[in-house]
């Protein structure tokens, strides 16, 4: 009898130590994911967080004078409170840096964030499938080291390429907040925000999971839910006064035009970048003083195997050929593509005779998604298009450069392993791109 009432009263304890730190983990004021550092120009700088159990005690204190606003995503009150995110904007002349703090009852942490890199290196990659949640039922076990590497890498900007969240139809897009609990499960996962924390800047458009089911096009009933989503966790400056998210990235020697291959897809109509932004590409695409002018998709361009989403299918052909044949009339020199989507790496390789310097497409993924090695034959069959001995089909991104060598700039591009592990080197001098 006295060895059963001392088992009892020790899982009596073991329950209360077990209650007690649920209670501690459920309502700890705490930042839950970020700071991230977003979009920055010479005067402006922008940074995204999240907090939990907030209440209204976690402060935001800025350790300089430059000004800011403080922008509250008002949407996160579909949680009760639970969680809170915020925007926060940064003006000033030669803004070079900015050192703050986030404090909590508990806590007070201090950062600073550089506006330049000394290395001006850019990384990119896309198809960043994080399980969480139901979503386990499909891959129960996470495979995320690689957010951890890239989180090492001395780089000033990240891209990231599309499907940089799978959300689940209908589960995920019935309604705002199932979108939004989708969005912050995946901002929780730690080895994520590790790179999300680290100084990188990060730049983002989307793709059918970003946006909707598995290949949908523009016509998507809760597109604009989806939007909103994406505009709230991914800062995005600068775009258009339409219903797309297409930008300008300036970098040095580089611009980055983010293209939307979502909102104006229309199957129906034959459109895949629409007439909008195809004049709008155009337009900037001629007033570009950059070296290299890098067109990121989120789909392959020059890819003859057309099974996948592409705007080289027969029914939006027409809107690649205006563009490449614009290129070439107008003599804009130092263009190229970088895709994703596909789950897999390689170099895509386009000459045609009018042409007066070939079209490249650089494909990187997967950041974390299945590699899909049996869904693959006929892209592993080395065709005419495909640059000798680029294809990769484990996990990756890419890291570039512009390097000069004899007075001619190069753009040096490194494919890596999710451990960081230089798999694959390509090179393109601005010779090889019309110059």
């Amino acid at each position: 009898m006295l060895i059963f009432n001392g088992l009892k009263k020790m899982r009596l304890r073991l329950i209360l130590i077990a209650f007690l730190f649920l209670l501690k983990n459920n309502y700890s004021q705490k930042v839950i994911s970020g700071p991230m550092l977003g979009p920055c120009t010479d005067s402006s700088m922008s940074i995204w967080y999240m907090t939990k159990n907030e209440k209204k005690s976690c402060s935001f204190v800025l350790n300089s004078t430059s000004k800011h606003t403080i922008i509250n995503d008002t949407n996160m009150d579909l949680f009760g409170g639970k969680y809170n995110a915020y925007q926060v904007f940064f003006k000033g002349k030669n803004l070079k840096k900015i050192d703050f703090s986030l404090s909590t009852k508990k806590s007070n942490k201090q950062y600073s964030f550089k506006n330049s890199n000394n290395n001006s290196s850019f990384v990119f990659g896309s198809c960043a499938y994080i399980s969480s949640g139901v979503t386990r039922v499909y891959r129960p076990w996470r495979m995320n080291k690689i957010y951890k590497t890239l989180a090492l890498e001395d780089a000033d900007k990240m891209f990231w390429i599309g499907d940089n969240l799978y959300l689940m139809p209908k589960y995920d897009t019935k309604d705002l907040k199932s979108v939004y609990n989708r969005y912050i499960n995946i901002r929780k996962t730690k080895k994520l925000n590790s790179f999300l924390g680290s100084g990188i800047k990060h730049y983002a458009t989307w793709d059918d999971h970003d946006y909707g089911p598995n290949n949908c096009d523009g016509n998507f009933k809760n597109g604009k839910l989806t939007k909103t989503a994406f505009l709230n966790f991914w800062i995005n400056e600068n775009i258009p006064k339409d219903s797309g998210i297409y930008n300008v990235v300036h970098h040095p020697n580089i611009d980055f035009f983010l293209l939307d291959t979502k909102t104006f897809y229309n199957v129906g109509e034959g459109s895949f970048l629409g007439k909008t932004q195809l004049s709008w590409l155009k337009s900037e695409l001629l007033n570009s003083k950059a070296t290299f002018k890098v067109l990121i998709f989120s789909n392959q361009v020059i890819n003859p195997l057309t099974n996948h989403e592409t705007i080289n299918k027969a029914k939006y052909r027409h809107e690649k050929e205006e563009l490449f044949n614009y290129i070439h009339q107008q003599n804009i020199n130092g263009v190229l593509i970088f895709s994703g989507d596909r789950h897999f790496a390689e170099i895509q390789k386009e000459k045609q005779e009018h042409f007066h310097y070939p079209m490249f497409d650089v494909t990187s993924s997967p950041l974390s998604s299945p590699r899909h090695h049996v869904f693959f034959i006929k892209e592993k069959e080395n065709h005419l298009t495909r640059v000798d001995g680029s294809l990769f089909l484990n996990k990756n991104y890419v890291k570039g450069s512009v390097v000069v060598k004899d007075g001619v700039k190069h753009l040096k591009l490194i494919y890596k392993n999710k451990w960081g592990k230089p798999v694959y080197n390509f090179t393109l001098s601005e010779k090889d791109l019309g110059y």
